[in-house]
């Protein structure tokens, strides 16, 4: 077997992997592309004209020749560069284009016009300038920004959070930053954002987190970014699952030369004003660890890229409105034990929130014509919760709980040639979350006890009406979250004539497992000390099953399905006019459907319909979309 032939059947193999297997949706754009017309002097198509595209850091080559009408198009392109670009077609003499850089997700037009005067070398000089991040080109139709590796470098940037850089568009507001951010694209909520790491998506699947990421913070450091783009208002079919902002991140991949770097962030207490109120300075220190390392395994052909970020951040915990008495606190700890429990003390609140991202990729040119990239992503994040902690409440240590962010997620992408005209791009990749809270101590019910003796902070004076906490928190006595996702994608473009025909599917599978019983061990509140030492007097709150039903069917386990199919045309019928038209085709696949509401004394399913007009159980299975979008481009010249 001939290595052309071998490496043909290596992509066959993926291609056909991604289409038998089980789950896939949405998805955005991890490439660039480079389309144009080649002509004469005297302006007439060149036909049959030479490309060849060469990726000089990393030495990746692609090529394709023009039609008759003298257009080509070449697509699957890293973002960036830079490129040099070789228009070949005897026996006119050869041109040569370089320090072609690419935008993510674009088309750069490029248009070369063979046989005209000689090349005159001049004597090297510098321009300075300054150029937007946002451009009005041919190829560019869609409302949004993109951001390559030389403006994620020079942005200054202290938080070194991927939102920072989607702000600089101006239709995108950044708030609450003390709960790391909500990104409102366009006036829209910020859930309703969708955000890709090498088209792997990290959105916050179920809703817990107020930034909209699966992560407490940024799910990619800058260091590891090698193109950024922010889009609003695509024409493209290609782009869905959102009606704010799609954010699509692509992560840098090995080139024939070793490069790396070792980078820290530090700053504390020492270099921030004091409060304003108490002019006294907080406890405050961030610092930041990282290191990426890229190069080749195999010059021109095979190249690695890691990347590791370690982040802590330690901010003071909630004060404390009053000061319990310590002989009442010794007896209820004394008690506590007794049930063979450690309760915790009143010290040690620390609140260290901590997050780590590894990134490892490889990158394979299997051949001229194929391209393969594979990466993995982890993410490991933690955040202090002091429950019922601060202002008039108090709880011991093992009543408080840690907020976790686990993410394992990993993308493999092949990209083909199989003829100057047709390119395909398969992708799949699987994504793994675990959202579930860490209760500090062992489980136990939650315990409540008032009537305690304390004093106030502010003004020394002594009450008797304090409560202290102790036990499990009673939201997480049983409160688990997994959820998996896997997306598998397949999309070709077609070129003939003026046109550039794109037609692809997707498919997006979440299985989502949701254990959550309020009250799963029950609460007693103990209205004094002595009823708390003695074990009576005590009101209970515990969920109790209904008729009929067992704990495993409050937990929650189902499966969400999006199938996406589109089709669109893209006429180019001169250098100055572009026009798009496509259709998507969206549908939900739900297969599952909730129990619906038994009847007891205090609810039931008539009562739910009564209210609200529709079953308890009712999804938006088979709710299909069609979406048809049509836009132009022509670029005036003065």
């Amino acid at each position: 077997m001939n290595h052309r032939r071998f490496t043909h059947l290596l992509a066959w193999a993926f291609f056909l992997g991604c289409i038998l297997s089980r789950p896939l949706a949405a998805q955005g754009v991890t490439t660039s592309s480079i389309s144009g017309f080649v002509s004469d002097q005297q302006g007439k198509p060149v036909a049959g004209a030479a490309i060849t595209v060469v990726h000089e850091p990393s030495g990746t080559r692609a090529a394709s020749v023009t039609r008759s009408n003298g257009q080509y198009a070449i697509s699957g392109l890293r973002p960036g560069g830079p490129y040099t670009v070789i228009v070949a077609a005897a026996p006119l003499p050869e041109e040569t284009r370089r320090e072609v850089n690419l935008a993510l997700g674009e088309a750069e037009a490029l248009n070369v016009v063979l046989g005209g005067a000689p090349v005159v070398t001049m004597a090297a000089f510098n321009v300075a300038g300054s150029r937007a991040t946002t451009v009005f080109e041919t190829a560019k139709i869609s409302t949004g920004s993109t951001f390559d590796s030389r403006d994620i470098e020079n942005l200054p940037s202290v938080r070194r959070n991927v939102q920072d850089l989607a702000q600089l568009d101006s239709r995108v507001v950044l708030l609450n930053l003390s709960q790391d951010g909500e990104m409102s694209a366009q006036g829209q909520n910020y859930r309703y954002n969708s955000f890709l790491v090498d088209n792997v998506q990290t959105n916050d699947s179920y809703g817990l987190n107020p930034n909209g990421f699966s992560s407490q913070r940024s799910p990619i450091p800058f260091e590891a970014l090698e193109a950024v783009s922010v889009e609003l208002n695509p024409y493209d079919v290609r782009r869905a699952g959102f009606t704010g902002a799609l954010i699509n991140a692509v992560t840098k991949s090995g080139t024939n030369r070793f490069r790396g770097m070792f980078y820290t962030e530090y700053t504390d207490e020492s270099m921030r004003a004091k409060h304003p109120i108490t002019d006294v300075r907080e406890i405050f220190r961030e610092r930041t660890l990282g290191a990426t390392l890229g190069g080749p395994i195999v010059p021109g052909r095979l190249f690695f890229f890691l990347s590791y970020d370690d982040f802590r951040r330690q901010t003071p915990p909630p004060s404390l409105n009053q000061t319990l008495n310590a002989a009442q606190v010794t007896q209820i700890i004394a008690r506590a034990k007794t049930f063979n429990y450690e309760p915790g003390d009143l010290d040690g609140a620390q609140n260290l929130a901590s997050q780590k991202t590894y990134l490892g990729k490889l990158d394979w040119n299997i051949s001229n014509a194929h391209r393969l990239s594979l990466s993995y992503r982890r993410l490991r994040g933690l955040n202090p919760i002091f429950q019922f902690y601060g202002g008039n409440n108090t709880s011991l240590s093992n009543f408080w709980y840690d907020q976790s962010r686990q993410t394992d997620s990993y993308t493999a992408q092949l990209f083909s040639r199989w003829t100057p005209n047709l390119r395909t791009e398969a992708t799949f990749s699987d994504s793994k979350y675990n959202g579930s809270a860490r209760p500090r101590g062992e489980s136990f019910p939650s315990i409540f006890i008032q009537g305690l003796t304390a004093v106030r902070v502010t003004d020394g004076v002594t009450v008797q009406n304090a409560t202290l906490n102790l036990g499990t928190y009673n939201v997480q006595q049983a409160n688990e979250l997994f959820t998996k996702t896997r997306n598998a994608a397949l999309s070709g473009d077609y070129s003939w004539g003026d046109h550039n025909f794109v037609a692809g599917a997707e498919y997006q599978q979440t299985r989502i497992e949701n254990n959550f019983i309020s009250n799963a061990f029950g609460s007693y509140t103990f209205p004094t000390l002595a009823s708390w030492l003695s074990g009576t007097g005590a009101s209970k709150t515990q969920t109790v099953l209904a008729p009929g039903k067992t704990a495993a069917d409050a937990y929650a386990q189902f499966t969400y399905t999006t199938l996406g199919a589109y089709a669109l045309d893209s006429w180019k019928p001169n250098s100055r006019l572009t026009v798009m038209a496509g259709v998507r085709f969206d549908v939900p696949y739900v297969p599952e459907r909730p129990t619906t509401i038994p009847t007891t004394a205090n609810y039931s399913e008539e009562r739910f319909v009564s209210a609200f007009g529709i079953r308890s159980n009712t999804t938006n299975d088979g709710n299909a979309t069609i979406s048809p979008r049509v836009g132009f481009n022509y670029k005036l010249e003065s």
